[in-house]
């Protein structure tokens, strides 16, 4: 073994000694060896830091080690054998053939010639860039698609809010006796329609004076008894929109029936149809012997929307020898929720004339009702307003009124009867 370590030590000295004997050393004037010493030591140290560079490129290094295992760069079979491994032996047999320039160029161009370029490297870090570049699609397409989850969940919760709050507030008005509902929709009434209500209260006198003539212009004579009939003008924006005239007869007395008629007006005037749903929220009446004023207020669902209703409503009653003459007036404030005013306002006006007709073979009395509601529209024109102009709002409004002018006589009817009933037993 100590044999063929020295003797690879003699032959790197001895390639050592080649290259030293091919240089040329620059003609100075040296006379000792010690100088020479020096120029051959300053000469190695470049060659190895010259090749620790070669060693850092892995491509250069390799091509190297191949040529110098197979003893290629000094054309010596033998060379391989017994030899150490070191670069710096690479280095120097490298220096033997080629100065060092021409021979790192031809290293070079033998590692493209074959193919041992970073070839490996390009491709790996191909692979890794696409992965990477998959990676982030995948999370930016997740957290899309979580922030679009988050989002709906907000609606969600919002809405699941607003529903509860609706229910719970439906729940609680539920719990509240009428009484006590009157009462406190009371004030808010006597402080925001205390003008109106007197305004509304004003006019029946105006009404009054003039009603003998306005059933004779609207024909009141030519309906039939008991009969009705019913005109609207559904493409009025301001003006006359509805009119209903109904003429029946009850088996009663004149003052019987003044009275019953009294009752009816005082009574609700709202109930649920066969396409509209109405829920009566708060209503607050303040009767007296010949007036009365009402507040009511009702959520109203008809195709698909949903509509908050406050009416504020007048009566008086006028009592002649042989008559009664009854005039009613209303305004009626449609609004939303969303939007609040809507810009569309009806007033109803009712005239209701109680008065003695012919009495049956058997001597019992007969009083005769004659009703004349008319419905005004005042639309200023704004965006929801303008879709309550549509034929199926103004056909739910025309049944509606008809509906009521019904109960109103449905009414007084049943107040008749029950009285009647009451007072047999």
């Amino acid at each position: 073994m100590m044999a063929c370590a020295i003797g690879g030590e003699m032959e790197s000295l001895q390639a050592t000694l080649d290259f030293i004997a091919n240089f040329d050393l620059p003609q100075v004037g040296l006379q000792n060896e010690t100088a020479l010493l020096d120029v051959i030591n300053e000469e190695r140290e470049q060659l190895l830091a010259l090749g620790e560079r070669l060693e850092a490129d892995v491509s250069l290094n390799t091509l190297m080690l191949d040529k110098f295992s197979h003893g290629s760069l000094r054309g010596d079979k033998n060379a391989g054998k017994g030899s150490p491994t070191s670069s710096h032996v690479d280095v120097a047999s490298l220096a033997t053939d080629a100065p060092w320039p021409e021979a790192s160029a031809q290293v070079a161009d033998a590692a493209r010639a074959k193919g041992e370029t970073n070839v490996t490297d390009l491709t790996l870090w191909k692979g890794v860039a696409s992965r990477q570049l998959a990676l982030r699609r995948h999370a930016e397409a997740m957290n899309a698609k979580l922030r679009d989850e988050v989002v709906a969940q907000a609606k969600y919760a919002a809405n699941l809010k607003r529903m509860l709050k609706r229910r719970y507030s439906d729940e609680m008005l539920e719990l509240v006796p009428i009484m006590n509902r009157g009462r406190i929709v009371e004030d808010k009434a006597t402080v925001n329609s205390h003008r109106i209500l007197d305004e509304l209260l004003g006019g029946t006198d105006y009404v009054y004076m003039g009603v003998d003539a306005l059933l004779a212009k609207k024909g009141m004579t030519q309906v039939p008894c008991p009969g009705s009939m019913k005109k609207h003008h559904s493409n009025t924006v301001d003006g006359l929109f509805l009119e209903f005239m109904d003429k029946n007869q009850v088996p009663f007395g004149l003052r019987s029936t003044t009275n019953a008629v009294w009752k009816a007006f005082q009574a609700k005037k709202t109930r649920a149809g066969d396409h509209v749903q109405t829920k009566l929220c708060a209503q607050d009446t303040k009767p007296t012997e010949t007036a009365m004023t009402s507040y009511m207020s009702y959520t109203c669902n008809a195709a698909g929307h949903s509509t908050y209703v406050q009416e504020r409503r007048v009566a008086r009653k006028y009592v002649e020898p042989d008559r009664s003459v009854f005039v009613g007036r209303a305004l009626i404030d449609p609004t939303s929720r969303s939007v609040g005013f809507l810009g569309l306002l009806f007033q109803e006006s009712l005239v209701v004339v109680v008065r003695r007709g012919e009495p049956l073979a058997s001597g019992q009395e007969i009083s005769v009702i004659e009703s004349y509601m008319w419905v005004t529209r005042c639309d200023d024109g704004k965006e929801e307003a303008v879709k309550f102009r549509e034929p199926l709002f103004t056909d739910l409004a025309v049944n509606g009124w008809d509906r009521k002018l019904s109960l109103f006589s449905q009414t007084i009817e049943n107040i008749l009867f029950d009285g009647a009933v009451s007072s047999a037993m």
